[in-house]
């Protein structure tokens, strides 16, 4: 839960691939475990764009070239987009009303697998099973509208960590 925490709040967009580039991900990490200008999700989109002006002015001439891979634009946000964060937060969701499905009906002591539910979401999403590298499609449909906005992530993930210490 901790992983899944950290990638919602960290949310870099996916491609049609299905995948997420490198330099997004690791600057998403290091600003997260650095604290590098984070706020509650209230104030991101505030933070974010302080920290894109702080770039453009320390690196003017790297900004215009990989700001957007640094610090993906809102657009990228939309729900018309796919991002790690909204997987993630879905998965969570899902998980949450798994466990009180099971608790409700005590003949079943064991949770189902989450696998196969989410592969066929993920499938359906993104037109090809992001389990198996043999099946990735070289140009996915974006078609399929995904619903969701960078601070509903960020207020999951905010609910989250309520739902974890009122578990310890």
């Amino acid at each position: 839960r901790l992983a899944y925490k950290k990638l919602i709040r960290m949310n870099m967009p996916l491609n049609s691939a299905g995948t997420v580039h490198f330099t997004t991900t690791l600057f998403a990490l290091v600003r997260e475990s650095l604290g590098i200008k984070m706020a509650p999700a209230e104030f991101m989109d505030i933070k974010d764009a302080e920290l894109r002006e702080t770039i453009k002015t320390l690196w003017p001439v790297q900004a215009k070239r990989s700001l957007d891979l640094l610090l993906p634009p809102n657009s990228e946000y939309t729900f018309t987009h796919l991002t790690v964060g909204k997987i993630y937060a879905g998965l969570l969701i899902y998980e949450n009303w798994q466990m009180n499905k099971s608790s409700g009906n005590k003949k079943n002591l064991h949770q189902l697998s989450t696998k196969p539910i989410l592969e066929a979401c993920l499938t359906q999403m993104l037109g090809h099973d992001p389990f198996h590298m043999t099946n990735r499609l070289p140009n996915c449909s974006k078609e399929q509208s995904r619903y969701g906005s960078r601070v509903d992530l960020r207020s999951v993930n905010n609910m989250e960590m309520d739902h974890i210490h009122s578990e310890n």
